[in-house]
């Protein structure tokens, strides 16, 4: 398992670079990788990993944005 956060500004800084080299070095020893993006926004727009979701299908990626508006009021 692997839990890692990025900050903006997204896909070059050193900590995205960091993040995609250890996904890859995951997924060269498991034939299939499920990931869960918390915060992943639209999971496109400056997404640090979203090249490598696409371009590799054997990832199950699970992205989740939290919305305050759903989020319930006590």
């Amino acid at each position: 398992m692997l839990a890692y956060k990025i900050t903006a500004p997204g896909m070059n800084d050193p900590d995205a670079i960091y993040l995609k080299t250890k996904i890859k070095e995951i997924f060269l020893n498991d034939d299939k990788l499920n990931l869960l993006q918390i915060g992943a926004n639209d999971g496109i727009s400056a997404d640090p990993i979203y090249d490598l979701i696409i371009d590799n299908k054997m990832i199950n990626a699970y992205l989740i944005e939290p919305q305050k508006k759903w989020l319930l009021n006590y």
